[in-house]
């Protein structure tokens, strides 16, 4: 496991216990062999979390967002490459003045060297912030062949 993968969960999981701690609810949901990479509070307490979940051969682009008096799920995305087995992730996540939700991360899109790695390209996707409804997705490629971008 990655010191910065492991920082991440080990950071979660001190702030799970604060929240606990100071009377807030806390939760763990099962996404699947999952971490988050950001999470971010709307105006309405509402709890939105971007990352990646396991689809079995690779990861997924996924972002998640819970009520936030009771950490029940509202809805989630889970946005993979066109690439399988790639890895794929939300590494961001804000909310616009409108409550929409922006995640930026890697969705990959192509192969490199006979496939032996894939091709990611920077992903922003905006999602509506009552359904979860994709709103817009733009992903820049990088002008260097055979990279990750």
């Amino acid at each position: 496991m990655s010191t910065t993968r492991t920082l991440v969960i080990a950071l979660l999981g001190a702030y799970s216990v604060l929240l606990s701690y100071s009377g807030a609810w806390a939760w763990q949901a099962n996404i699947n062999s999952g971490w988050a990479s950001a999470v971010v509070v709307d105006t309405a307490g509402n709890v939105i979390a971007a990352g990646s979940t396991n689809n079995g051969t690779g990861s997924a682009f996924t972002v998640i967002k819970y009520k936030g008096v009771t950490g029940r799920e509202i809805w989630r995305r889970v946005i993979n490459g066109t690439v399988a087995d790639s890895y794929n992730s939300a590494n961001a996540v804000t909310v616009d003045g409108a409550g929409n939700v922006v995640a930026a991360g890697v969705t990959n899109s192509g192969c490199a060297d006979s496939c032996d790695f894939s091709v990611g390209d920077l992903t922003v996707i905006k999602f509506s912030g009552a359904d979860g409804t994709e709103l817009w997705r733009a992903g820049i490629n990088g002008s260097a062949a055979n990279s990750n971008n």
